[in-house]
């Protein structure tokens, strides 16, 4: 799913809760200081939220050439399509896309969009061609915030406590809405 920056529309009881733009103005007060790109002046930033589960980490195997499935080997058999992912003999770096991903809840990822933001550092998620596309699209700079994790369910982790929770306040992982 991604969610754009786009202007707030007025407040209905059909958009999310305003404490939504509260976790959102702490993750950006955290980001920004990490990031060796600083935007000056008054231009806007794009910036979308990129969140999943498991596809959204990234399983997809960059390497080898010759394995079917691979990236190296779309690039390889259909440069037409995959070439504007390699630069010689490495992967393209975007200058105008940015990402920052928690990876496994522990390792912060952050700087211009390139293959390897995978849920290891030799795999790649949606957020490759995906920033590409908003590169491409946009005139203005672009920030990707990932945050994925995988084998979490609505019915248990993210479950609201309108649909009843099994310990009230939920204090561990395995808690109905522990996530929440």
């Amino acid at each position: 799913m991604m969610i754009s920056t786009a202007p707030a529309k007025p407040y209905s009881r059909h958009h999310s809760y305003p404490w939504g733009f509260l976790v959102l103005a702490i993750l950006f007060s955290s980001i920004t200081g990490s990031l060796t790109h600083a935007q000056t002046g008054s231009d806007p930033l794009k910036v979308f939220i990129l969140a999943g589960q498991s596809n959204m980490e990234g399983h997809g195997e960059l390497s080898p050439v010759g394995t079917p499935g691979t990236l190296q080997y779309h690039v390889n058999n259909n440069p037409s399509v995959y070439g504007h992912l390699v630069n010689g003999s490495t992967w393209t770096e975007r200058d105008d896309v940015w990402i920052y991903y928690e990876r496994g809840g522990s390792t912060v990822l952050n700087g211009p969009l390139t293959a390897g933001y995978g849920a290891s550092a030799t795999t790649m998620g949606p957020e490759l061609q995906i920033g590409h596309a908003l590169g491409d699209l946009y005139d203005e700079p672009v920030l990707l915030i990932k945050t994925a994790w995988g084998g979490k369910s609505l019915a248990v982790d993210f479950r609201p406590p309108t649909s009843g929770w099994s310990v009230n306040p939920p204090v561990a992982p395995g808690d109905q809405g522990f996530y929440y």
